[in-house]
């Protein structure tokens, strides 16, 4: 099976064997997204606590620059989501419609 005559691995085996390392890779990849979008997410939801508090204390100033800074924090994580969607999809196939 996947072996030629001369004993040289044949051409199908051999795109199989670098597809499977492809979506590894891609899996990776998209795994690496969505660490990083949940980091993201995470920072993000510290920074509107924190500007919650200095509202509440009456130091708008510093509530602005958390919220500021959670906004920032937000922005990165949905690109982070944005990117291992669309790992899933080049690489995996059309999303489940019974997970929409």
């Amino acid at each position: 099976m996947g072996v030629t005559v001369n004993g040289e691995v044949g051409l199908h085996a051999i795109e199989f064997s670098e597809a499977i390392a492809e979506r590894r890779v891609m899996s990776k990849q998209a795994a690496e997204h969505h660490q990083r979008a949940a980091e993201h997410h995470e920072q993000a939801a510290r920074h509107h606590k924190e500007a919650a508090m200095h509202h509440e204390a009456g130091k708008h100033e510093m509530a602005a620059h958390h919220a500021h800074l959670a906004q920032g924090h937000h922005a990165h994580a949905t690109h982070h989501a944005a990117e291992a969607a669309k790992s899933h999809v080049e690489h995996h196939g059309k999303a489940s419609s019974a997970h929409a």
